[in-house]
């Protein structure tokens, strides 16, 4: 499903234990999209600054950016080996930054 800007505005984001992400639209209060991972369970979430991109980390470690229009999944990376519990993106120098702090004690720096 491609949503269009005025959509995405009025968009609520899910992410439960069961391995899924909802997109619900918030007028209609009814879920229009789900996603199925094989991870369980988000423990942060981060919106990019342009609100194009959204990030979670899952209690598996691992960090996906999803594309907020078309709600599909644009990357995957697995550096943490437990729980991601913050994400921190920012904008330096025209570059998007995200700080990453996970339950395994490290905290990791990306740059999109």
């Amino acid at each position: 499903m491609i949503m269009n800007e005025e959509q995405v505005t009025e968009a609520s984001f899910s992410f439960c234990a069961e391995e899924e992400v909802r997109y619900a639209n918030c007028k209609a209060v009814q879920v229009e999209c789900l996603l199925r991972f094989s991870a369980r369970g988000a423990g942060s979430v981060a919106f990019s600054s342009s609100g194009k991109t959204l990030l979670a980390g899952f209690w598996d470690g691992s960090l996906r950016a999803f594309s907020v229009k078309k709600l599909t999944v644009l990357l995957y990376l697995d550096f943490h080996s437990e729980s991601i519990s913050q994400i921190l993106w920012t904008k330096v120098n025209d570059e998007d930054r995200v700080a990453v702090a996970s339950s395994d004690e490290k905290l990791s720096l990306w740059v999109f």
